[in-house]
C-alpha cells in the first residue's frame, strides 16, 4: 500500500504516534525560540502568531494526510500572543470568532503601526484579541482545494476541473467542485458537526444550498 493509505489498525496507531511526536518537536523547539528571545530581551517586543498552513487526517473519514474538505483536514490552529496586551481579561482568551490564514499579515502591519493596503483581503486580529466592540467579526470561512497534479499523475484530460472550493459557517458548510459531474455537498454542521451525511439533495435543505451557492459565488466574484 502507499505510505498515505492506512493498512490496518496497527498502521494508524503508529501513524498517529509519529505525527504526536513531531508535534513534540515543534513544542520542544518553540520552547527554545520563546527561550532565546528571552534571554535576549525581545520577548516583550515580540509579537507571536503561531499557525499552519494546513491540518492532517488521522485516520478520522478513514483519510490520512492534508487536502480535501473535512476540519479535519483544513482547521488550523490560530494562537497570537500580543505583548502589548497586558490586561488580564486579554490574556488566555480562547475565541470563538472566525479568523482565516489572510488575516496573519494585516495582523503584523498593524502591529507595527503600518497602513494595511486595500488589496489585502485578511484584516487584522488585534482589535479581537484585545476586546475592541467595533471588531466586525466574519461571518463565514473560505478555502479552496487544488488537486491538479495528482489528477494530472492519475492521466486527467483537464487539471482544471480538479479543483474545490468551500465556504462554512457556524451551521451549513457547502463543497462545491470544478468538475461538471461532481455535485456540490453540504453539511448540517449543528446536526451533524462529524460531517457525516451529506444532505445538498434533501428538499428541507434547497433554500439553505441555494444561499450558500450565492455567497460562494460573490466571494469567487
Amino acid at each position: 500500500a502507499a505510505p498515505d493509505q492506512l493498512q490496518d489498525d496497527l498502521h494508524l496507531r503508529e501513524y498517529r504516534a509519529c505525527y504526536y511526536g513531531m508535534i513534540t518537536e515543534v513544542d520542544d523547539n518553540l520552547g527554545r525560540l520563546f527561550a532565546a528571545l528571552e534571554a535576549s530581551g525581545q520577548w516583550e517586543n515580540t509579537l507571536i502568531i503561531f499557525s499552519a498552513d494546513h491540518a492532517e487526517h488521522l485516520g478520522d473519514h478513514y483519510l490520512t494526510g492534508k487536502g480535501m474538505f473535512f476540519d479535519g483536514g483544513m482547521r488550523i490552529p490560530y494562537i497570537v500572543r500580543d505583548p502589548t496586551a497586558t490586561a488580564d481579561s486579554t490574556r488566555g482568551q480562547v475565541r470563538q470568532e472566525f479568523v482565516e490564514a489572510i488575516d496573519s499579515a494585516p495582523t503584523i502591519m498593524d502591529w507595527l503601526g503600518l497602513d494595511v493596503p486595500d488589496r489585502f483581503q485578511g484584516r487584522s486580529v488585534l482589535p479581537l484579541i484585545r476586546g475592541d466592540e467595533a471588531y466586525d467579526a466574519r461571518r463565514e470561512i473560505h478555502y479552496e482545494f487544488d488537486y491538479r497534479q495528482g489528477a494530472l499523475a492519475r492521466g486527467a484530460e483537464d487539471p482544471d476541473e480538479h479543483l474545490l472550493w468551500v465556504v462554512r459557517d457556524r451551521r451549513h458548510k457547502l463543497v462545491q467542485f470544478a468538475h461538471p459531474e461532481l455535485p456540490p455537498i453540504l453539511f448540517d454542521l449543528e446536526a451533524d458537526p462529524d460531517e457525516l451525511h451529506d444532505v445538498a439533495d434533501q428538499p428541507r435543505y434547497q433554500a439553505v444550498l441555494l444561499e450558500m451557492s450565492q455567497r460562494l459565488l460573490r466571494w469567487r466574484m
